[in-house]
């Protein structure tokens, strides 16, 4: 993907919903805002209430996640910033499976690891698709 493509794609999810994750905070989110430049990208992200995502372990104000784009990782699937600890899972069908886990797991450290194998599983299959092609 060209430098373009990046920025147009990252600009695309304003309005998605997505999960987040921060150290310890996993929390839904809706993208309220986008901001993209030549030194890196900047979200809003509007925590939204979601059944099996603990009410006390989300924000309940807006977060503004950053990253700078030498440290930034895009995947179709993830947008993270590792130096400040940020992950950003944008696809919506792998959003919609954490949620849909989410409700029936014993705790939020499951639906993070569930979070990371979901995502680490679409981005091997969409690797090994690139390498057959």
């Amino acid at each position: 993907m060209s430098t373009t493509e990046n920025r147009e794609a990252i600009r695309t999810l304003k309005g998605s919903t997505c999960v987040y994750q921060e150290k310890c905070l996993l929390c839904v989110v809706l993208v309220t805002d986008v901001q993209v430049d030549d030194r890196g990208v900047a979200f809003e992200l509007q925590p939204v209430p979601t059944p099996g995502f603990d009410p006390l372990g989300y924000a309940t104000e807006p977060m503004d996640p950053s990253a700078a784009w030498g440290v930034l990782i895009q995947t179709q699937f993830s947008l993270s910033a590792h130096y400040v600890s940020w992950f950003i899972a944008i696809d919506p069908e792998i959003v919609w499976q954490i949620i849909a886990f989410a409700i029936t797991a014993p705790s939020e450290d499951d639906v993070m690891g569930e979070m990371s194998r979901l995502v680490f599983a679409a981005e091997l299959k969409a690797r090994a698709a690139q390498d057959v092609s």
